[in-house]
Parts: C-alpha cells; structure tokens; sequence
C-alpha cells in the first residue's frame, strides 16, 4: 500500500486515489515499483541516472493537468520553486531553509515563532506539522508571488507599449512598495500590533514592515495579506495605504487582470 502520511516531501499517493500518479508509477515504464514509496528528491535522482525525464514529465507535470487535480494540492514539496529571494532576484543573506523560518533567529526563538503561528497551522491534503507548512509555502509561493508578475520572461505577446508599461509598473513597485520583514524577539515595554491593535508583550517574536512605517510591527500571526487574510510567505509584502499585501493582491488592486 502507498504510504498514508506525508513526512518531509514523501509522495502521498492515498490522498489522490482517482490521480494518474499512482499508476503512472506502476506502470510498466518505471523499473524500480520501490520508486511509489519514496519522495520528490529520489523521483528527481531516478530520472537522471537512468536518463528518464520522460517518467518525470509524466508523473509530476503532465497526469495532474490531464486529471484535473490541482498539483499545488498534492502533499509534496517542489524544490524548484525555490524561495522569495531568489524569485525576486535577491541575494541571499543566509541560507534560507525549506521550513520557511526567518533568517535572524536563534534556534529557541525559531521555536517560539511556530508555536505562535499554531492557530493558523495548516491542513494540506491531510498533512499537518512540517509537512504541511512546506506544502502550504509551495501554494503560497505559487500564488502570493506568480512569476507573471516578477518578470517579462514569463509573459507571452505583449506588444512594446504593455512591456514598457509592464517595466516601469515593476521598477516603481520594488522601489517603493516591496520588502521582506524582519523578524525579532520583542524586550521591554508592549507595544501595539498594526494588525489586531492588541499589544505585543516583552519575549514575543514580532515582524516589523519598514515600508509601513519606522515602527510598525505586528505579531507573527497577523503579518498576513490585508485581501486574502493568508500569512506572507517568507515574510514577503508590498506596502499600500498603509496596509500589507501579498505581491499578487497589491498588483490587482493597482493593475486588475
């Protein structure tokens, strides 16, 4: 039987029942039936030694559109999504793990951060814990920041006047809007969160959004995009009117679709 639980990016084939993937990985095409109970990474590994990226092809990008399941869906971690800074085209200041941590933390304030966001843990596909986070970040990035909105590389036929347009759109929203907040761990007196205007107490881990203001800061839970209420991916926000926004829902209330 195909595993029932999720752990660190294991392919979770019980959840899709009706999805081709789990007899894409039976099929006579694939070699090694042990290739049904392992993850992403080996899928990833057994394709180039042995030279069958048509096997990958199959099983990750094209039976998902053919069945009409939605593969952000899937519990399954997509490494090559990588993080907000490289989409964004930032330099990493430290290596930015898979957990979605933010950078600048020590090990027991990286603890605290989770433990405060418990109430909006996710539930993705029936995972919880690690697993879920990871596969909510892959949705969120996904979403949060489509690259249609980060570069012209992934636009089709747009005529010189749009890619102009599209380009000065761009430069003046990484100018004055964008950036990533910081997250630390509060000392002294509380001070009030610019989401739920409740106070941030002393040994609290809060987020501050310089493009908001010198001091705005909010708790970890309430950094989360002013139209869809979901918490910013990597801590990723554009700035308007005040308020936070994810990249997608700044862009649509300036420029609809």
């Amino acid at each position: 039987m195909p595993p029932t639980e999720t752990y660190d990016g294991m392919l979770c084939l019980s959840r899709h029942e009706n999805c081709p993937w789990e007899q894409a990985l039976k099929s006579a095409d694939v070699s090694w039936t042990g290739l049904q109970y392992t993850c992403l990474k080996i899928l990833h590994l057994y394709c180039k030694v042995f030279d069958r990226e048509d096997v990958l092809e199959m099983v990750i990008r094209k039976t998902c559109k053919s069945c009409g399941c939605d593969r952000l869906k899937h519990s399954v971690y997509h490494e090559e999504l990588g993080s907000v800074r490289d989409r964004l085209g930032l330099r990493e200041s430290r290596h930015i793990s898979y957990d979605n941590s933010p950078p600048g933390l020590t090990a027991k304030q990286t603890e605290l951060y989770w433990s405060s966001l418990s109430e909006r843990a996710p539930s993705i596909g029936g995972a919880t814990g690690t697993a879920a986070w990871r596969a909510w970040r892959t949705r969120a990035l996904a979403t949060q920041l489509p690259p249609q909105d980060l570069s012209l590389a992934h636009c089709k036929n747009i005529d010189e006047v749009h890619r102009k347009q599209f380009e000065d759109f761009i430069a003046a929203r990484n100018e004055i809007a964008l950036d990533i907040g910081f997250a630390s761990q509060h000392h002294g007196t509380p001070i009030e969160c610019m989401g739920c205007l409740k106070p941030i107490r002393s040994g609290s881990i809060l987020i501050q959004a310089p493009r908001i203001g010198e001091e705005a800061s909010f708790h970890a839970a309430c950094f989360t995009c002013s139209e869809c209420d979901e918490l910013l991916v990597e801590l990723a926000y554009c700035s308007l009117d005040g308020r936070l926004f994810c990249v997608r829902h700044y862009d649509e209330r300036l420029k609809p679709r």
